[in-house]
């Protein structure tokens, strides 16, 4: 308040009746030695033109219908006293300005995140918020806001923006308009920085049969993310592909953080099955063939096992059983697989013989028999030869020779196991020739 209406106010408190000349000298005093007095004066008169003060000389001074800043008339003696009249100036009204923030989408004060700072200004004379004006928004000595319009009915300026990591004193300031003052508020804001997120090193590769693999994130706590994952570890088995990893972590800061991804190639196994006769003939032998699918790139090698062990040299894709046994391949690209079990299994050889005279008179013929053993399964098939050469339609256990010449009978088992007899050489013996000598007749 001015110091011109305290002396005011004093001499009117003290001296309201003696004397209306000595009351007068006092307010045109004031006049005349700060003309600034008769704008600040706040009077409600019948004249309507604002900030000049009128004395009217028909009532000495008095003004009628005049009233004081808070709208009480003021009247001494039933008259309104116009030295009895507050002096206003230009009383601005205090203002309370407050300063929050807040973080959208997330709780967390740390860096990348945005920040959002909210003023608030109410004026102090009443709760209401000042909605005029704007406020500036520091940081230390830079400037993060300039000038940011107070638009809401709330009194609230607001503005959005990313700190650095540290502590930062951010600072409020109300620019008033008209009729309010300046205020401001600081407030501290801490920016805390990303945790630093790893986990154990991967291989490059692995075989989908390569089994569970046991992850290990830095700082612990942490969680896994991607395919494949259970809890903190990775399975293989979940299929042949890439897959990303990545470990998340959230420290006490609540500020979180990825990882960098690893990628892990999972590769197909080949695939194999055995091909070939499981079974051979004693003193034979079967070819094993190893029919594979390259997976995920070519076969580069084979390695025969009999019984799950290694058989020497045995590196084909074909490999000539002429043991009996349990025979797998193992075949390898990036990875290795087994074949499922073949058994292959030695079957006996027939036996046979020959039975029948070895001779026959000129005519005539014999019969010759087959005497066999299935030696494993039942037989069922003869053939019998002629000097090696197959005789047509001589297909049963005996035959009957007519010619003379060199007999065999080829016996097969129902596992084609074949064998052929000893020869027979069978000869034709010539009739004997006989006559008769002496008379035709007698008497």
């Amino acid at each position: 308040m001015s110091p011109v209406y305290n002396i005011y106010q004093q001499f009117i408190t003290c001296l309201q009746n003696p004397s209306r000349f000595f009351t007068n000298l006092i307010v045109l005093t004031a006049m005349i030695l700060f003309p600034a007095f008769i704008s600040a004066q706040n009077l409600t008169t019948s004249s309507p033109v604002e900030g000049v003060l009128i004395i009217p000389t028909s009532n000495n001074g008095y003004l009628a219908n005049a009233t004081d800043i808070a709208g009480n008339t003021r009247f001494i003696d039933s008259k309104v006293d116009q030295g009895a009249y507050e002096f206003q100036g230009n009383v601005d009204q205090a203002t309370q300005t407050t300063i929050t923030s807040s973080f959208p989408g997330t709780s967390s004060p740390c860096i990348n995140n945005l920040v959002v700072f909210t003023a608030q200004v109410r004026s102090t004379s009443s709760p209401a918020p000042v909605t005029a004006g704007t406020v500036t928004f520091t940081d230390g000595i830079t400037v993060l806001a300039d000038k940011v319009a107070v638009t809401s009915t709330e009194g609230i300026a607001t503005f959005y923006t990313q700190l650095a990591v540290g502590t930062h004193t951010i600072l409020a300031t109300y620019n008033p308009s008209a009729g309010f003052l300046t205020s401001s508020k600081q407030l501290t804001q801490i920016i805390y920085p990303l945790p630093v997120v790893s986990f154990s090193v991967l291989p490059a590769s692995v075989c989908v049969n390569a089994g569970i693999i046991t992850l290990t994130g830095s700082p612990t706590g942490g969680t896994f993310q991607g395919s494949g994952i259970s809890g903190n570890t990775f399975d293989p088995g979940t299929g042949p592909g890439n897959y990303s990893i990545y470990y998340y972590y959230t420290d006490a800061n609540k500020c979180s953080s990825y990882s960098s991804p690893q990628i892990i190639s999972v590769i197909a196994l080949p695939q194999v099955t055995i091909n070939g006769r499981p079974y051979f003939c004693t003193g034979g032998n079967t070819v094993l063939n190893a029919s594979a699918t390259i997976g995920s790139g070519p076969i580069i090698s084979y390695q025969w096992k009999l019984g799950g062990n290694i058989i020497s040299d045995a590196t084909s894709p074909t490999y000539t059983a002429t043991a009996a046994g349990t025979y797998t391949v193992v075949v390898t690209n990036s990875c290795s697989t087994t074949s499922a079990d073949l058994g292959v299994t030695e079957n006996a050889l027939p036996t046979v013989s020959i039975s029948g005279n070895s001779s026959f008179c000129a005519g005539g013929s014999e019969t010759l028999y087959s005497i066999a053993t299935a030696g494993s399964g039942t037989i069922n098939s003869y053939q019998w030869q002629e000097s090696g050469n197959i005789i047509s339609g001589a297909t049963s256990p005996a035959y009957t020779a007519t010619a003379a010449g060199i007999y065999a009978v080829v016996v097969t088992n129902d596992n084609g196991c074949s064998v052929t007899s000893a020869a027979l050489a069978v000869t034709e013996n010539a009739l004997p020739t006989v006559s008769i000598s002496g008379n035709s007749s007698f008497c």
